[in-house]
């Protein structure tokens, strides 16, 4: 199989982006598992992403060496994670279909403007004319950025939950972010104490998963009580019940004592 993989003219029009230290070895060793995959299935179509075309292409010879009809190929625009990277768990920049109607509204809210139009087309089902207005208005700066987010998200979560659960999460998202209203249901943060440092009480919330991250998050303002930030990792502060606490972009809890 390697000797396949080798000669193949793909590694100079189609160069992975994988290293490679031993010709063409690690890369052949890769192919190998993933290419052949379509000939057990014998396989006639295969779809992936953009970045995905190399080894769509190299599965069509090695399709052919087992003499087999090459597969066609469909490659898709890769989605981009809210942080403009690969999207990845481990880097927590997806959007899950069993997110929350919240949860998916408030991840839509934060990511970044230039990602927008993509998402309007990768995952909504507005006309693609539509599309193209709202990317002129962004363009020509005649729109804010963050109320077409508002449309994206409206849409998205109408796709997975419906109209209802969309407005509710909208309504959601403005009495926290755009009117700083807390008087609505919020998940509780117990305490059996009222003296707590910053560094703790965010380590208490899960949403850090570690002292370093807690710092970092705190330090770059990333945690307010009562919409006022605190960025003294080892500040001790003095707590009342019901006092709301943030912890990044789209994290609330009430406190209760």
């Amino acid at each position: 199989m390697r000797d396949i993989i080798s000669g193949l003219d793909l590694l100079q029009d189609f160069p992975p982006k994988a290293a490679v230290t031993d010709g063409t070895a690690q890369v052949s060793a890769i192919l190998d598992r993933q290419g052949y995959d379509s000939v057990m299935i014998k396989a006639d179509v295969e779809i992936g992403g953009a970045d995905q075309l190399f080894n769509l292409l190299a599965s069509r010879k090695i399709q052919e060496h087992y003499d087999q009809k090459p597969q066609d190929i469909i490659t898709t625009k890769m989605l981009l994670g809210l942080d403009n990277r690969k999207m990845s768990t481990s880097w927590g920049n997806v959007v899950n279909i069993t997110d929350s109607p919240e949860e998916q509204y408030g991840k839509i809210m934060s990511m970044h403007d230039d990602l927008i139009v993509d998402y309007f087309v990768l995952t909504t089902n507005l006309p693609l004319s539509e599309i193209k207005q709202l990317e002129t208005k962004l363009k020509q700066k005649k729109a804010n950025p963050k109320t077409i987010k508002g449309k994206l998200a409206f849409e998205i979560v109408r796709i997975y939950h419906g109209e209802t659960a969309a407005q509710k999460a909208q309504e959601h998202f403005e009495r926290l972010f755009s009117k700083k209203e807390f008087s609505g249901s919020l998940p509780e943060l117990k305490l059996k104490t009222k003296k707590i440092s910053a560094l703790e009480l965010v380590l208490l919330s899960g949403i850090a998963k570690s002292k370093s991250q807690a710092w970092r998050l705190i330090a770059q303002g990333g945690f307010k009580i009562n919409g006022k930030p605190r960025k003294e990792p080892k500040e001790i502060i003095l707590l009342n019940n019901n006092d709301v606490i943030q912890i990044g972009k789209k994290h609330f809890f009430r406190i209760r004592l």
